[in-house]
């Protein structure tokens, strides 16, 4: 008999469970109270790197006193550690395509697949294209779109969602994490910006023991010279691959 009533109980669960928001708990990592943060440049830094929700406070202070410390150490002799940290996507933003009936039913208030993911992780405003039937989310605060497509992913009527991404090329900082260690690459560039920068140069700098190092510096010229380039420059290239980070949502293919 005590057999036969657990496993009444556990059905008698699973029932209330199935009828619960399967996507309605914010991760237990994330504290959507604690942005936006003050220094921006440092929160999007730390929300990249950290693949978090929301920005880890920790590598956020980590980041922002790095990099005063940086730009105040070395700015009169290397300009080029003003360029600004930006990520590839825009964050709190997704957009979505829907099918015509589900997008209808979205312009009349009668769709409500996301309206406890709309509320728990605060969407602020809504825009629409009709001609594409496309529906964009804008959140409060800087969250990471790259987990807010995972969160969305499955929304009834969807054709796709999708994070938001910066096109061309241009100058950029880059930041690669070794085993804990933060590198900073400052990459300046021009010629032919937007579209693809010609020309570039290199600036590699760590912080170590509240002193700014800078570890060196790179100035190609021609295409050849990369076959010399600094064994550092390896680093740049794995900074540079993780920098391009996307994320979609297909019902048929997840990326």
């Amino acid at each position: 008999m005590r057999s036969i009533s657990l496993f009444c109980l556990t059905i008698f669960l699973c029932l209330i469970l199935a009828n619960c928001d399967e996507r309605s708990p914010v991760r237990s990592n994330s504290d959507l109270n604690s942005t936006p943060m003050e220094n921006e440049e440092a929160e999007l830094a730390a929300l990249w790197l950290s693949g978090e929700l929301v920005a880890p406070e920790y590598l956020y202070n980590k980041i922002r006193d790095d990099l005063d410390l940086i730009r105040s150490t070395w700015q009169d002799s290397v300009s080029e550690v003003e360029i600004i940290f930006n990520p590839y996507w825009q964050s709190s933003y997704l957009s979505f395509g829907f099918y015509q009936n589900t997008y209808d039913s979205i312009l009349s208030g009668d769709y409500h697949a996301w309206d406890s993911l709309n509320e728990v992780y605060h969407v602020n405003n809504m825009s629409f294209i009709d001609e594409i039937t496309h529906v964009s989310l804008h959140f409060e605060g800087k969250l990471n779109p790259i987990v807010l497509v995972d969160i969305y992913a499955g929304l009834p009527g969807t054709r796709y969602i999708h994070s938001g991404a910066t096109v061309g090329d241009y100058p950029m900082l880059l930041i690669f994490n070794a085993r804990g260690k933060l590198k900073y690459f400052f990459r300046n560039a021009w010629g032919d910006c937007p579209a693809g920068c010609i020309y570039s140069t290199y600036n590699y700098f760590e912080v170590v023991d509240d002193s700014a190092i800078h570890r060196g510096a790179w100035y190609p010229e021609t295409p050849e010279d990369y076959d010399n380039a600094p064994i550092w420059f390896d680093t740049v290239l794995m900074a540079r691959d993780n920098y391009f980070q996307y994320n979609s949502w297909h019902p048929s293919v997840k990326i």
